[in-house]
């Protein structure tokens, strides 16, 4: 009997912390709350205006590999693949809140409305892409971005339908002012040396169909060099104040 008891005081203790921490709790926003819910909110819109575009094309819908068909999950290995990737990485960076977190980078990073950033982007990971386009409208920011459009596994690798695609279409739409000023191949040095002759071919296709320009070089050394100019030409070096990377460019990681 004592025991009982003992369970039923406990029980009632409990509960009645319980409640009392539960009433007790206080609702914090942080200083960028509205900032963070306009760039998840953007990039959920322009997610829904990609899947709406895409969707009636689709033949084959992979259920599995893109469960929620986002259809900005692309395939394993296609013509303009350069690489292997983590599927869970291109589902992770699919979440809309990914908005949310580049404000958050952006703000540790001292960044204010009107600052002009340079971007390297790739096709890796449209997702993230997005983020950053998301982040960049909800602060004010000036981004002045530079392209690769090869891929690793499960990114932007349908030919038909590079990141570069996706660009436009948001531009057509009017959820975009700003997409890639110029785009370069990718790949091995920049000029997709792990892709076949075809490969290359429909990623030149693909730049040429969005009416941007094609960066070529021989080397890494002078695709630095074209890429800053590139940046030198959209805005004095002096007006930037981040540079941005996204996905394995390897102008941008050396």
């Amino acid at each position: 009997m004592r025991s009982s008891w003992t369970l039923i005081v406990l029980t009632l203790v409990s509960l009645a912390m319980y409640l009392w921490a539960n009433g007790a709790r206080v609702e914090s926003l942080s200083y960028d709350y509205d900032e963070k819910l306009a760039a998840a909110q953007w990039m959920n819109t322009a997610m829904d205006t990609l899947r709406a575009h895409k969707y009636p094309q689709i033949d084959f819908l992979d259920d599995v590999n893109d469960p929620n068909a986002s259809t900005l999950i692309g395939q394993q290995f296609s013509s303009i693949t350069t690489g292997s990737g983590d599927l869970e990485a291109k589902w992770t960076a699919l979440n809309p809140n990914m908005g949310a977190v580049m404000v958050g980078y952006f703000h540790a990073a001292g960044l204010q409305s009107g600052d002009a950033i340079a971007v390297g982007l790739s096709g890796s990971f449209p997702g993230m892409n997005l983020a950053m386009y998301a982040a960049a409208q909800a602060l004010g920011l000036e981004p002045i971005v530079i392209s690769s459009v090869g891929t690793s596994s499960w990114g932007a690798n349908d030919p038909g339908y590079t990141w570069l695609d996706m660009e436009s279409i948001l531009v057509q739409t009017g959820m975009m002012k700003r997409r890639s000023i110029a785009a370069s191949i990718g790949g091995g040095d920049d000029i997709g040396r792990q892709l076949s002759p075809r490969g290359r071919e429909l990623i030149r296709a693909a730049i040429e169909r969005n009416d941007l320009n094609l960066l070529f070089d021989r080397n890494i050394e002078e695709a630095v060099d074209t890429r800053i100019n590139w940046y030198d030409e959209a805005a004095p070096s002096s007006a930037f104040k981040l540079y941005v990377n996204i996905g394995g460019g390897v102008v941008s990681l050396g």
